[in-house]
């Protein structure tokens, strides 16, 4: 008798349930990228979709509507003109990855990685436990090697280096302003997807959320 996905993915970590999900399901992440890429240009087509000037992620654990709009607001407003927020936004979005002690949705996992894949996705703020599960993957790039990385002002305490390197991946951000009211913002880490190619509005937004 096949065995339930809940009932495989049960006795898993994290890591093992993400490996296992991508092994076998990544021709239908895959295609949901596909069918995300179509979806999105129809809408562009139809709708005049704003143009995103940088991609935020933030993984984990659910936030607030509440929270989520005010987080958008406050960045939309600290790096849009308002003669330009008509057509162009920070996009922010929550999609909840789980952890260890609770079940990962497919729907929302096959969401993340199709957004990976395809390049959607530039910041990624997530739990730390979940940053370094990420990071074994390679799923980021170096911060120190983004044009302007170094005319930020970061409290040295704050940055996580690759062991053994002076390469920085990660940046802890519990303690800034912006992340004060999400609910379990303990140990919360941003980093920057690897195929992200958007250095203008990455270094901006960390700008924006380190000021």
């Amino acid at each position: 008798m096949k065995r339930k996905l809940r009932d495989v993915l049960a006795p898993m970590t994290f890591k093992e349930k993400v490996d296992y999900i991508w092994e076998y399901y990544k021709l239908h992440i895959l295609g949901s990228l596909c069918l995300l890429l179509a979806i999105g240009f129809t809408a562009y087509e139809m709708t005049g979709q704003k143009e995103v000037y940088v991609s935020v992620v933030f993984g984990g654990q659910p936030i607030t509507k509440e929270n989520l709009a005010s987080i958008r607001e406050q960045v939309n407003d600290g790096l849009i003109p308002k003669e330009q927020q008509s057509y162009k936004e920070v996009l922010v979005q929550n999609i909840q990855l789980g952890n260890d002690e609770t079940l990962m949705s497919i729907e929302e996992t096959q969401r993340f990685f199709a957004q990976v894949t395809g390049g959607i996705i530039d910041v990624l703020i997530m739990e730390e436990e979940l940053f370094q599960m990420f990071h074994e993957q390679d799923l980021f790039l170096h911060l120190n090697g983004l044009k302007g990385f170094d005319t930020l002002h970061i409290d040295e305490a704050d940055i996580i280096y690759e062991e053994g390197t002076s390469n920085i991946y990660g940046i802890r951000v519990s303690d800034l302003d912006l992340f004060e009211n999400v609910e379990g913002n303990d140990g919360m880490v941003v980093a920057v997807i690897a195929n992200s190619n958007n250095d203008e509005g990455v270094i901006e937004f960390l700008r924006f959320i380190f000021s």
